[in-house]
């Protein structure tokens, strides 16, 4: 009897060892050698598409090409990411764009460059501590250049990174006022500089982010971390 009841625990012990080991392969594939391969985890993706939105400001004719002080055809930006060569996009006549699948990342800069004068520029930053993916719905125009310009700055010259969609009206008001008066008023600026770097622009988003940085006015909920 002794032996018997021996002999059914150590049927039941192989029988549990085999289940276990029979679920372990279904997690598994083989090669064509026939040895198994434990299948790696897929990378998070980042799909970015969205518009380009200029129709807010009066363009000179000496940058527009045209007397409605708009640009008819959006199609002379060309989109590129920072510090990514490989990742470009084209715009489309009315501001349409659509990047290929990128790398889920914590942070990424946009640029929306003329294609006939580069140093008129617009931009967009996203930042998430916890990671930009899936496919994202994005807004290249004035406001978010604003942003970014004082978000790139509290990052590159700081070390805080923001989501710049937290930033307030009230923090980019000036770097927006500068940025609209340079573009109507004083557009010879940009034949030999870029628009970020013109004096009264770049003196705007400075001080906007240093005054942030400062103030520590709660510009960084959820996303306050040092690089």
């Amino acid at each position: 009897l002794s032996m018997l009841c021996n002999n059914g625990f150590l049927k039941f012990f192989f029988f549990v060892v085999l289940l276990i080991f029979t679920s372990t392969l279904t997690g598994c594939k083989h090669n064509g050698s026939g040895s198994l391969v434990v299948p790696e985890e897929e990378s998070p993706i980042l799909k970015l598409f969205g518009k380009v939105k200029l129709n807010n400001i009066k363009f000179p004719v000496s940058l527009c090409g045209n007397n409605d002080y708009q640009f008819r055809d959006l199609s002379v930006f060309n989109l590129s990411v920072q510090d990514d060569a490989g990742k470009s996009a084209s715009v489309s006549a009315n501001g349409e764009f659509s990047f290929s699948e990128m790398e889920s990342r914590q942070q990424i800069v946009v640029f929306c460059r003329n294609s006939s004068n580069p140093n008129l520029s617009f931009e967009w930053m996203g930042a998430s501590s916890s990671g930009l993916s899936g496919n994202t719905d994005i807004t290249i125009d004035l406001y978010s250049t604003a942003r970014s310009l004082i978000a790139r700055t509290l990052r590159d010259k700081y070390g805080r990174r923001v989501r710049p969609e937290y930033i307030e009206y009230e923090h980019y008001k000036s770097t927006l006022d500068a940025i609209i008066d340079v573009i109507e008023n004083n557009s010879d600026l940009l034949n030999n500089t870029p628009l970020a770097e013109v004096e009264s622009v770049k003196n705007a988003y400075m001080t906007a982010a240093e005054l942030l940085c400062k103030g520590n006015s709660g510009a960084y909920p959820n996303d306050h971390v040092f690089l």
